[in-house]
């Protein structure tokens, strides 16, 4: 199941007067539409204004522009607010006939689990995005942290920090891993500087608290075949290995810190750790799943050959060229890989391999930027 190319379905931009105001995820269920999202996206910061409020003087737009038209809200006022979440009943403007079968689901913990997101940042220029793969970070009864990749913490603009994913407060959190789909919580906030990732409402606590009749479904696991295997590869690569990695004679980490100069101002050693991290990854998987299976190296090959054919100049006249520039290329070689592993076991895992790849290239790239 390529949940990429399934969350465009399901994401909503939400406009309160035309102007925007945040994310929100249409979930199909019990023969009813209901559009989850922040509630602080409708009613406000600490949602000051719950109780006066008129929902319809906002637009509710999916990325197909299909206007969704509200029936009801479900839940108090009180306990919107205390979870910083809404449910609306909505109806569609027209018929929606691809929407896929999503199950809520409240498992999180499982191990192996990659999570993916999609929404809107408030500055860019109105393009949806998604997010992965994400990782639990910090499980709880009410809420859970989810880590997300340091290249999402920046953005073609130049931007970089917490604010470049504001906007995607509302957005849906599904398992990316798995042929079925589970929906499993709400987006409530973008955590700080410090740390790379969003603050969650799961499910469960959704049904509790507002959407009583919801139908949480038991989670089967899936083909862990290469999924734990790259789990088990995260855990082996440890902050010790990392740390031993910055001190060895490679030379690739002080030219990425320099490229990190360029690409990512103001960045925290948790940013750099990331890449590190990513290329130790992906050579772990190389040298495991790649080398020694040809039609896999010829694949991947073939995908950097691929960027390779369009991008032989890199020539910019400043950092912020640079910036766009290189995320431009990122998205183009993930879209590559995906493309070039497609039908494959590594499918899944093109994303782990296409950020290793990049962040080693740019580890190892004699290409600078000049003030």
């Amino acid at each position: 199941m390529n949940h990429p190319e399934i969350l465009p379905k399901l994401c909503v931009c939400i406009f309160n007067k035309n102007v925007f105001s945040g994310t929100g995820v249409l979930i199909p269920h019990n023969d009813k539409y209901y559009l989850f999202t922040a509630a602080h996206v409708l009613y406000g910061q600490s949602c000051c204004d719950i109780e006066t409020t008129d929902l319809t003087k906002f637009q509710f737009i999916m990325e197909s522009n299909v206007h969704l038209h509200l029936i009801r809200v479900e839940g108090e006022p009180q306990s919107q607010k205390e979870i910083d979440v809404a449910v609306l009943e909505v109806e569609p403007s027209s018929p929606l006939n691809d929407l896929p079968v999503v199950a809520l689901c409240g498992e999180t913990n499982a191990p192996g689990l990659e999570f993916i997101f999609r929404g809107r940042n408030r500055s860019t220029s109105g393009d949806c995005r998604s997010i992965w793969p994400c990782h639990l970070d910090t499980p709880s009864d009410t809420k859970f942290k989810m880590k997300i990749p340091n290249e999402f913490y920046t953005n073609v603009d130049g931007d970089s920090g917490a604010e470049v994913l504001q906007g995607y407060s509302g957005s849906g959190i599904f398992i990316n891993n798995h042929d079925t789909i589970y929906f499993v919580g709400i987006v409530i906030s973008v955590s700080s500087h410090s740390f790379p990732g969003v603050n969650c409402v799961p499910i469960q606590i959704i049904k509790e608290k507002i959407l009583y009749s919801a139908n949480i479904s038991d989670f089967y696991g899936f083909n862990k075949i290469l999924g734990v295997a790259v789990s088990q590869i995260r855990n082996e690569v440890t902050q010790e290995l990392i740390n031993q990695r910055k001190t060895t004679v490679y030379g690739d980490v002080e030219n990425l810190q320099k490229k990190m100069n360029i690409f990512l101002a103001d960045w925290q050693p948790s940013h750099l750790d990331g890449f590190i991290k990513d290329i130790m990854i992906w050579e772990k998987i190389e040298r495991e799943k790649v080398d020694n299976n040809s039609d896999y190296r010829d694949r991947v090959n073939e995908a950097k050959a691929a960027l390779a054919s369009g991008n032989q100049t890199y020539i910019v006249k400043d950092e912020h060229e640079g910036n766009v520039r290189f995320h431009k290329i990122k998205e183009e070689f993930r879209a590559e890989v995906q493309l070039h592993l497609k039908g494959t076991p590594l499918e899944r895992n093109s994303t782990v391999i296409a950020n290793g790849e990049i962040a080693r290239l740019l580890a190892n790239c004699n290409l600078d930027f000049k003030k």
